[in-house]
């Protein structure tokens, strides 16, 4: 051994650090083969430097420990952890020795992943449960992530509690099939709510995504989470007044999401929160527009800056005028980012105007997205958009796909905007990198030499329903204005379809694809003549 080695012992802090840059992430998509293949090499990279190197061996497992897919890994630690027609069991019993292994490799987990297909028996957990003698399984567990579970993993989510816990995503699912009670899931998450509030009150971010509603009973247990920072409840969980009087003393509150369903205020009076949410920066609310007015009307949220409004299934007539009114109350001056989604009207107004103009004083927006049904937009509309939102990095006025499906394809029957309502986007908005318009009108189109030549920056583009582009004419120069006005169009699925929000149903794309070719023959010209391909005639002929 070279004299010099024993001096690494006291390196473990430095490799550490260094070996940190092997960890993988703790979630990832599954069926990424690349992300998979990835994580792999990772894990194999780190085991190969436990084993080879006494130094390394302690941070090594810390790291290739930090943070489990599933718990098999470590379950399969205990000798008697066998496999049976596709389930698990322990056969026997679990001795001194192969019990103390497993706690000195659980003592390394921070985080896991846990999901109703890992396909372990239920008197796995009650036996482990019963090893542990009421100490947590994995003393250090920071983060707990669950996957669909049904009733028969409340062993297993007593088994995950722990006092070291801060972040807990707990998704259930009821088996629609009829194998699993349809009376089941909702007690036995709300149990687990229950369970965590009282083992694991430090938690500060908490997911709770059951399919089923959770009794008022057990929701009251949220109180005891007073250390919680993020929530986020599905839409089946809905406050009412009392309960929303709970969430007043979480007083470290920053992300929320939940739904409201308020009683009548002529019997119960006003509402009154505003000594609730002071450090409320994100909130995404769901229910009836009235409701939605009166919440944000009983709040004092000065740090908001995220604003989600979500009516859901449920008649979005009156938002507008809620809208107007919440607009009022919480002032322009910190909002960056705002989201609706409204499709279901009973008498839907004649514009989607309507819904911005309460919006257009919050100069600060960056993000605005209106999932809306199709409604009229002028030109005029996008000008003060342009002019009143300068640092707008994404806006998305995304159409019904309902509506998209059987679009009107007669120029000028409708109220479309045009090319010239993106040249005044382009012109205001250079921070602009995702624009999503739900109709562009290309019977009126601009001189191509009186669009400006912007060096705006990389932006994905979607324009969902394009009408008046049939001819080869037109196209080219649809094609030429965008280049102008935006050179570094991300290109990679068009310009009908939107990054990450899968295909577009619009039976009517070729337009829109003979325009992004166009756009990509412009941008490869680009590279190939630095001059520009407009130039190329000035060159000697060969």
């Amino acid at each position: 051994m070279p004299p010099a080695f024993p001096t690494l012992t006291g390196w473990e802090d430095a490799f550490h650090e260094i070996l940190s840059y092997l960890k993988p992430s703790q979630y990832f998509v599954f069926d990424d083969k690349e992300e998979v293949a990835t994580r792999f090499f990772l894990r194999r990279t780190l085991l190969s430097l436990a084993v080879s190197c006494r130094a390394f061996f302690d941070p090594a497992l810390d790291i290739l420990w930090y943070s489990l897919d599933n718990i098999h890994p470590l379950l399969k630690l205990l000798p008697t952890y066998q496999r049976h027609d596709s389930v698990y069991y322990l056969e026997g019993g679990i001795s001194p020795e192969a019990w103390s292994r497993l706690r000195t490799y659980a003592a390394r987990v921070r985080g896991v992943t846990f999901s109703r297909k890992a396909g372990i028996d239920t008197s796995v957990w009650r036996i482990i449960l019963e090893q542990c003698q009421g100490t947590p399984l994995l003393p250090n567990l920071r983060k707990f992530h669950t996957i669909k579970l049904n009733a028969s993993h409340l062993f297993a989510l007593r088994a995950f509690a722990s006092p070291s816990l801060r972040g807990v995503y707990l998704e259930f699912y009821e088996d629609l099939r009829g194998e699993e009670n349809p009376h089941t899931v909702a007690p036995i998450a709300g149990f687990a709510l229950q369970e965590y509030s009282i083992k694991a009150p430090e938690i500060t971010s908490l997911c709770v995504f059951p399919d089923l509603a959770i009794s008022r009973e057990h929701l009251t247990c949220l109180s005891r989470f007073t250390h919680l920072e993020e929530l986020y409840l599905k839409d089946h969980l809905t406050f009412d007044e009392d309960l929303l009087l709970l969430l007043v003393n979480l007083r470290d509150l920053t992300h929320m999401k939940l739904s409201v369903l308020l009683r009548d205020s002529t019997t119960y009076g006003p509402l009154d929160l505003t000594q609730g949410f002071q450090k409320l920066t994100r909130l995404t609310l769901g229910g009836q527009p009235a409701h939605l007015a009166r919440f944000m009307l009983a709040c004092s949220m000065p740090r908001l800056n995220d604003l989600s409004l979500l009516p859901g299934s449920r008649p979005a007539d009156g938002l507008d005028t809620s809208l107007a009114s919440i607009c009022r109350h919480i002032g322009p001056h910190t909002l960056t980012r705002f989201e609706t989604q409204v499709e279901n009207f009973v008498r839907p107004p004649r514009f989607l105007m309507t819904f911005l103009q309460p919006l257009l004083p919050f100069s600060k927006l960056e993000e605005v997205v209106f999932y809306v049904k199709a409604l009229p937009l002028h030109d005029m509309d996008f000008f003060r958009i342009a002019r009143a939102w300068p640092k707008l990095r994404m806006l998305r006025l995304k159409e019904s796909p309902i509506t998209i499906s059987d679009p009107d394809r007669e120029p000028g029957s409708v109220v479309r905007p045009t090319i010239h309502a993106l040249v005044e986007l382009a012109r205001h908005c250079p921070r602009l990198t995702c624009l999503c318009i739900p109709e562009l009108d290309a019977s009126v189109l601009p001189l191509v030499d009186c669009v400006p030549r912007l060096g705006h920056g990389p932006l994905d583009l979607c324009i969902q329903n394009l009408v008046g582009a049939e001819d080869e004419e037109t196209q080219f120069v649809i094609a030429a204005v965008l280049d102008r006005l935006f050179p570094r169009l991300d290109l990679e699925y068009g310009i009908e379809e939107l990054r990450g929000y899968g295909g577009n149903v619009n039976p009517f794309l070729e337009d829109s694809e003979n325009i992004s070719l166009l756009l990509r023959a412009m941008q490869q010209g680009r590279e190939h003549y630095p001059r520009g391909v407009e130039r190329l005639d000035e060159l000697e002929p060969l």
